[in-house]
């Protein structure tokens, strides 16, 4: 049966393998050295944890190729379990954080979207999410990014992240650049 996945994070689709490879491309020390160490890590017990490991792995994510390669990747995975259709989240802040080139990012996970479509029939949309506890000022470039890459099927943007360390309302009433694209 032909299926739709509407929340899905690129960072926390990446195979094991697919994570320890680019680490090694990349030079990035993660806190696992095999695959079932890298497994390991997706068993948390509360929000706080998931955070943690998700920004940990996030980390080994550095260039173009990388982003297209775990979108690529995704679509595969996809595809074999007969989703037609998924909206999938990025994280920009953590991005803007080490100062990596946002549009880099996402057309990086665009061009791998764009094959696995061509190569699987699946498509795909990108939905910006960014973690407020990194504060009010890197969240309101998130929309900017995304108002930016609506040709690469930018549809949403969330406002997710840890609310005990930041409430919502601060970071969502500082969207400007949002409201004039539909926000």
């Amino acid at each position: 049966m032909p299926k739709v996945e509407l929340h899905l994070h690129l960072e926390g689709t990446i195979t094991p393998r697919t994570l320890l490879e680019v680490a090694e491309r990349n030079g990035v020390e993660i806190p696992a050295r095999d695959e079932h160490g890298v497994a390991q890590l997706f068993k948390y017990r509360n929000f706080h944890e998931f955070l943690t490991v998700f920004m940990a792995l996030a980390r080994a994510l550095v260039h173009r190729q990388d982003f297209e390669q775990a979108a690529y990747e995704l679509g595969a995975q996809l595809a074999a379990q007969n989703i037609r259709y998924a909206e999938v989240m990025i994280s920009p802040v953590q991005y803007l954080r080490r100062e990596l080139d946002l549009d880099e990012v996402v057309q990086g996970a665009a061009g791998g979207f764009a094959r696995a479509r061509q190569d699987y029939g699946v498509q795909t949309a990108l939905a910006f999410d960014f973690g407020r506890q990194f504060g009010v000022d890197l969240a309101w470039r998130v929309p900017e990014i995304a108002v930016r890459n609506m040709p690469a099927r930018a549809v949403a943007w969330s406002n997710g992240g840890d609310e005990a360390q930041q409430p919502p309302r601060p970071v969502a009433e500082g969207q400007p650049a949002a409201r004039p694209a539909g926000a």
